[in-house]
């Protein structure tokens, strides 16, 4: 905008034919706020000075290092900064999140926000130690979906470019909120880079081309010199490479699903690795510009990261459906995929789905007798076993279940052949891959879906 003209409201007709040509490009917004908002503030405080990949990965390691809030809060410090470790800046996060939990005391529930006027909510965000208007509006819009926007230099510039708002004004407010964050916070947090990745964190596999994993949008173009295809032609493809079209499709557990990505998993509480099932990255690809498909594998079964223990009460057993069972492979296909979208499969009869389970080995996880979630694994060609759906059942989330399920899928699948791979893509959540990689997959093939 010129200098000297004064800044106009845009009327209600303009802000709503801006949202539809945004809606019309980028795609319009398909999953319900996750509902942590305690995870949110946690995960929003290792975003800080760091790209999205390795905050997840300190994300990641911080929910396997600790069983719950209570734990981190009353952890050692040396403890909570080695977790953190490839987010960078350790020291100053560590000590920033113990602060933040001490600060919130008993209970370490933010629950309340949900109802609770958006003003009052943000009044008690800013006053937690280190936390500013950004992050408060982080929490309140992606955990609950309240009316209050991020607003950084980039929203900034976009609202500003759309005369949605005063440049001057926007970047004015910016540097206030900016300055006073820095006032209470008593000290600068130092703009550095990451940490050098340690040992145990795998380094994408050479020739992949670098993913925004964590912070991908699915409809928003990723720039160019990545590979694009269309659905259709991207599953032949990696037919012919040996690759299988089906996919088991882990959504990550912490990024809120409004124009970003799927819910976080709070610590000891709410779901560990969501899941979608075959297929999902190809109708989203309908729906939306573009989505993402990262292939990943593992070559050497040494080179599995078991996971800890599962926190349960009960006996924990993990055996193979045998003979194979139509019947139980479509019912977790329900019960698992009923909350996380798994619909393309529904219509299969049951002659279909007895002839897909003879073609599969299906594994059962149950704690007590009880079924707690499944994996199918699938041989794709003499070298290579693909994890062809992979799941928990609700009551069986939040538990650590999850990684020790996976383990056990992929110390089967070296049973079977000398190569275990999955595919996921940028619908599945912004932590899907650290979740694989955790457990020592590597990226080593991307491609981009468009519609058809």
């Amino acid at each position: 905008m010129a200098t000297g003209v004064a800044w106009e409201r845009p009327s209600a007709r303009r802000v709503r034919a801006l949202r539809a040509r945004l809606r019309e490009m980028y795609g319009v917004p398909v999953m319900a706020p996750h509902g942590d908002p305690l995870g949110e503030l946690v995960l929003t405080v290792l975003s800080q000075s760091t790209n999205d990949r390795n905050r997840d990965v300190a994300f990641v390691r911080l929910r396997d290092r600790f069983p719950s809030w209570e734990a981190v809060r009353e952890a050692p410090v040396e403890e909570v900064e080695e977790a953190i470790r490839p987010g960078g800046i350790s020291k100053v996060k560590s000590v920033r999140i113990r602060e933040i939990l001490r600060a919130i005391g008993d209970p370490l529930d933010l629950s309340w926000m949900r109802d609770a006027p958006v003003r009052e909510s943000q009044e008690y965000l800013v006053g937690l130690p280190g936390v500013g208007r950004k992050t408060a509006a982080c929490v309140l819009l992606f955990a609950y979906g309240l009316r209050d926007v991020p607003v950084d230099t980039h929203v900034g510039r976009v609202a500003t470019r759309l005369a949605a708002a005063a440049g001057r004004a926007v970047r004015g407010a910016a540097r206030r909120a900016a300055g006073a964050d820095a006032a209470r916070r008593r000290a600068r947090v130092p703009r550095e880079h990451a940490a050098p990745r340690p040992a145990d964190v795998p380094c994408a596999a050479a020739g992949v081309r670098g993913l925004r994993a964590a912070a991908d949008v699915p409809g928003v173009p990723l720039g160019r010199g990545r590979l694009a295809g269309r659905s259709g032609t991207a599953a032949s493809r990696a037919g012919r490479a040996g690759v299988g079209a089906s996919t088991a499709v882990v959504r990550g557990h912490m990024r809120p699903p409004m124009y970003r990505g799927p819910s976080p998993r709070p610590l000891g509480a709410s779901p560990s690795m969501p899941l979608f099932g075959p297929g999902a990255c190809n109708r989203a690809a309908h729906r939306m510009t573009q989505v993402v498909r990262t292939y990943l594998e593992l070559t050497d079964p040494t080179g599995i990261r078991p996971a800890n223990a599962p926190r349960i009460d009960g006996d924990l057993a993990i055996e193979r459906v045998e003979p194979p069972d139509g019947a139980a492979s479509r019912w977790f296909y329900e019960h698992v995929g009923a909350p996380h979208q798994w619909t393309d499969n529904l219509g299969r009869t049951d002659a279909e789905w007895q002839r897909w389970a003879e073609q599969v080995e299906t594994w059962v996880a149950t704690v007590d007798r009880e079924r707690a979630g499944y994996y199918e694994l699938r041989a794709t060609d003499d070298a290579s076993v693909e994890i062809a759906y992979f799941g928990l059942l609700p009551h069986a989330q939040g538990k650590g279940l999850g990684g020790h399920l996976l383990t056990h899928a992929l110390q089967r699948a070296f049973e079977l052949r000398p190569r275990a791979w999955v595919h996921t893509c940028t619908l599945d959540g912004p932590h899907a891959l650290a979740n694989y990689q955790a457990r020592g997959l590597a990226p080593y093939r991307t491609e981009v879906l468009a519609p058809e």
